[in-house]
């Protein structure tokens, strides 16, 4: 028999805990008794009967947290990289990353009633975090059993999606620079440029080149200041990345449809 579904996407005044609550139904006749009108809820049918769905699942979801499950931490650069890592993890199923917008309040830390001490998602602390600094660009893989979450909690400020595994291909275009992320070592060519435009359009160029970092003018030594380093690693993403001010890091443009390089 067909099962509706009720899925509470957006903010509902009179009942915040209910955003993001998933209804599933049954009937004796497979379809619903009453439909009314009510905004801001969506509802529709099971997809048993209409042949293989895919387990592709693009959208990452604004408000959302998935806590615990942790399997993997890393620094990363952006939500994007913290997506394809766990695209490239094979044992990461999905991941939270924590926007620019999180308050910095000393309780940042999500826990679950269940478990002892605090337990972080997957996160993203892109913020300036002044009682916690190690945590900015923190990037934590999650798997489970059922490959789903299994707490969902409504938090401002966090995105949670999925691994690209099952989707096919994924871009390769990351047109997005970084302002005080370095990405160190793994250095092929270094040479004076004017910016941060400039040491891009030379990572395109130079066939061999992935990522880079340029040093901007006011870095504090000074004998490195408007060095561009042209960068490669074995999986083509800096393996390390770090917090530093006054240098700006990017990717090469070479998988862009279109080429930023002129």
């Amino acid at each position: 028999m067909n099962k509706t579904f009720q899925y509470l996407i957006t903010h509902l005044p009179f009942s915040p805990s209910f955003r993001f609550s998933c209804y599933l139904k049954r009937t004796t006749t497979g379809q619903p008794s009453v439909e009314s009108d009510l905004q801001n809820v969506v509802s529709g049918y099971s997809l048993r009967h209409c042949g293989t769905q895919s387990s592709c699942f693009e959208t990452v979801h604004d408000g959302l947290d998935f806590p615990g499950n942790d399997i993997h931490q890393s620094v990363v650069e952006n939500e994007e990289s913290c997506q394809r890592k766990c695209t490239e993890e094979p044992d990461c199923q999905f991941f939270t990353f924590i926007k620019e917008e999180f308050h910095n309040e000393p309780q940042r830390c999500v826990r679950e009633e269940i478990a002892k001490g605090c337990v972080w998602t997957f996160q993203y602390l892109i913020t300036h975090l002044p009682f916690s600094p190690s945590f900015r660009f923190s990037c934590y893989l999650k798997r489970t059993t059922t490959g789903q979450p299994s707490v969902e909690s409504d938090l401002q400020n966090v995105v949670s999606g999925y691994s690209l595994r099952h989707c096919g291909t994924q871009s390769s275009c990351f047109e997005t620079v970084y302002d005080g992320l370095d990405f160190p070592g793994n250095d092929i060519h270094q040479s004076v440029v004017e910016n941060e435009e400039s040491c891009q359009r030379k990572c395109t160029e130079e066939p061999d080149c992935q990522f880079f970092t340029f040093i901007k003018e006011e870095f504090h030594n000074e004998p490195q200041r408007y060095l561009c380093y042209r960068k490669k690693s074995v999986r083509g993403t800096p393996p390390r990345i770090s917090i530093l001010q006054n240098v700006i890091s990017g990717f090469s443009f070479r998988g862009c449809a279109v080429n930023n390089s002129e």
